[in-house]
This record gives structure tokens, sequence and C-alpha cells, in this order.
């Protein structure tokens, strides 16, 4: 994220416009900006607000088990994404939705919602209400902490965590023996039977197939992974080079 510079807020005030429209735009408008602006300036941000604004509007519904995306345009004020609303339209998720598919749903959304906006709009004609701040939610980025598989959290809370990083410049993380491992594959299986009695996050296999880790729930495998830079690793190899053994515990950040 990073402000519009001297140049071009210049260059936006002297083509006098009527609306400003910023959509899907990380840039952030000086005050100094705003005040001498006349016209609307509006922004198109990609959720439901007041509902995830900041920066990371597609990973964290995906990886809370949203049901429904959206898009907002609303107001530029100097907090970001805290403007009134002008239009809002929501969108239902399907089932197992990925980031890389919500990206594209309010793609989709926005741009009926901006042709609506600009199909014969006057200043005068943009009524507006204001978000109720104090349901507010504010994502930046996820952590390391964040992207950390969690064993406890059973088979349906880390497969919201790989569907949030499916096509996200993310991927998500396993501690070994003190290490972040990146995971680049991973195979879950719910069998809570057959693993009451198994201590969540302890090494239950370790061959051929990857390192098999008990769930609350079942069991997860990891069968590709990488320690930075370094090659992605198939599961065949993972053993050797995490120096991981049954029975051993994977940490927890």
């Amino acid at each position: 994220m990073h402000g519009l510079d001297e140049r071009g807020a210049e260059w936006i005030l002297g083509q006098r416009p009527d609306v400003v429209l910023s959509a899907f735009n990380p840039i952030v408008f000086p005050s100094w900006f705003l005040q001498a602006c006349h016209a609307d300036c509006l922004n198109v941000h990609p959720s439901l607000l007041p509902q995830y604004a900041g920066t990371s509007p597609y990973f964290w519904p995906v990886f809370d088990g949203e049901e429904r995306a959206g898009v907002t345009v609303h107001r530029i004020v100097q907090r970001l994404d805290a403007g009134d609303v002008v239009l809002q339209e929501a969108v239902a998720l399907p089932p197992c939705c990925t980031y890389e598919d919500i990206v594209d749903l309010p793609a989709s959304t926005a741009s009926n919602v901006v042709h609506r906006l600009l199909t014969g709009i006057s200043p005068s004609q943009l009524d507006s209400f204001p978000q109720d701040l104090s349901q507010r939610s504010y994502r930046r980025p996820p952590s390391a902490i964040d992207l950390a598989i969690q064993w406890g959290a059973g088979t349906e809370g880390i497969a919201r965590l790989l569907r949030a990083c499916h096509g996200s410049p993310w991927k998500p993380l396993a501690r070994l023996r003190g290490r972040d491992w990146t995971v680049w594959g991973l195979r879950l299986e719910r069998c809570r039977e057959n693993t009451r009695d198994a201590e969540v996050g302890r090494v239950h296999t370790v061959g051929p197939d990857g390192l098999q880790v008990t769930c609350s729930d079942g069991m997860a495998t990891i069968t590709a992974a990488q320690l930075g830079p370094g090659p992605v690793l198939p599961a065949n190899l993972l053993a050797q080079f995490t120096h991981v053994h049954e029975e051993q515990r994977v940490e927890e950040r």
C-alpha cells in the first residue's frame, strides 16, 4: 500500500472531475488532496464493509469460512475504507471456495456495480449512508503465525487455511524441528475413531507417502515441503531432509 504521489494528485485536480473513482487500488489519498478536490472521491472495495476493511479482503473471508462476499463503493476519507457507503452488493461464496475463486467473484460483481454507479451519475444523485464502524474488522496480510498449520483445528480448519492460500501469494507453514517449512502438498483424512487416543500434533507415520501428523479429528499428510529458498522436496525425501521421526511432536507457533 502506498500514497498517491504529488504529481499524480495535481494531474487529477487539473482535470476538474465530477467523480474520482478508485477501484481495487491500494493507493492512499493524502488529506490535502481530499480537501482540495471538489469531486466525489469514491473507492470500490472488494468486501462488504465494514467487514474486511484493509489490504487483505480475499484471504480472510475464506480462512474464516464466510458464506458470502461482496463489493462496496464508499466515499474516500482519511481513514482507510471507513467512508460512507454509496452502493453495496453481496455475492454468495460457493462451497469450498478458494482465494483464487473469491478474487474473481468480487471483480465480476464490481463491474456491474460500477456500471450502475456511472450510468447517468451526477454528484447530487450520490446518496450514501454511514458505516457502522463498531462492526468494523480491519485485516492485514497473514503473518507467519496465521499461516502456521494448527493441528488442533481439525481437518476443516486446516482445509480452510489451504483454500485461503490456494492461488494467493502465501503458503501454509509447518514447523519441523524448530524451522518453518513451506507446505506445498497436504492430504487430509478425517478419521476420528482411528485417532481418538493419539496425541494431536504427533507424527504418526514417516514413509514414502510423506509425514503423517495427527489432527484433532483425523490425519494430515505432508506430501511436499520446502525450507527457505531450497528445492521443494517430494514425499519420499521429507523424512531424510527434515530429520523428523515417528512419535516426534510437530511444533505449533
